[in-house]
């Protein structure tokens, strides 16, 4: 049985799997998978995070990770490898220098308020004006926000969210650009077409370790889940079929 744990983006939540699973479903390809979608742990800190999230795994799991999600399943990875034996990195960053952790701090601190303050409407559409996702469809929009609009709906929804940014933002995370290589188990960068800034990250990453596997989605932009799920969910299953093959060969 192939294990397989999902972590969602900020703004999130377990629901987010959903399109993935669906996908996954029409093509026959959770036949022998268990899937799982973990909610991001409300904690304290980044490492009491990534050890909450590791106190839900089994042994030799697939994790995949998008965004937010992403970098918190790269430190479970690097910390816990026993836990791993595969990770797809979606739209993640490895992380930042130490010099821009102020800068983005006070970013992210601003965004807190104004989720805590503001008519979720009209945060949400300065949320997905953002440069990183200038490049969505307009209807993929549309559909994320009523979707964002519907699970963002209470003051407790938005509070949540909150903590998750403070504790979880790239200016809180550890650096792993150093730990790239060499990496305990397969990893995949997967980012959308149309991502350039993503694009570049993942890129990166395989200039720094070679091993690292890159997948480039073809017309998708940031919210690549929403955006092309099929097509994500046909490249993990390649991904994790030829880690199969190659378990087999040895």
């Amino acid at each position: 049985m192939r294990r397989v744990y999902f972590l969602h983006g900020f703004l999130g939540d377990a629901s987010d799997a959903e399109p993935l699973k669906s996908a996954w479903q029409r093509h026959g390809g959770d036949d022998h998978m268990e899937i799982t979608s973990i909610p991001l742990p409300i904690a304290a800190d980044w490492q009491a995070g990534v050890d909450a999230i590791t106190a839900q795994l089994e042994p030799d799991s697939h994790l995949v990770g998008y965004s937010m999600g992403a970098r918190l399943a790269l430190g479970v990875m690097l910390q816990q490898p026993q836990f791993v034996r595969s990770l797809a990195f979606v739209a993640g960053n490895p992380g930042i220098k130490e010099s821009e952790r102020p800068d983005r701090w006070a970013h992210d601190q601003q965004w807190c308020d104004r989720l805590i303050s503001e008519p979720i409407d009209s945060f949400l559409c300065d949320w997905y004006q953002q440069p990183v996702f200038q490049r969505m469809s307009p209807q993929v929009r549309t559909d994320v926000i009523a979707r964002r609009t519907q699970q963002l709906s209470t003051q407790d929804a938005k509070q949540r969210q909150v903590h998750l940014l403070q504790s979880y933002s790239v200016a809180c995370q550890p650096n792993y650009w150093e730990r790239l290589d060499p990496l305990p188990c397969p990893v995949l960068a997967i980012a959308g077409e149309r991502d350039s800034k993503y694009v570049t990250v993942c890129q990166k990453m395989q200039f720094t370790n070679q091993h690292i596997q890159l997948s480039v989605i073809p017309h998708a932009a940031h919210a690549l889940v929403s955006e092309s799920p099929a097509e994500l969910a046909a490249t993990l299953l390649r991904f994790w079929n030829r880690i199969d093959e190659v378990s087999l060969e040895k």
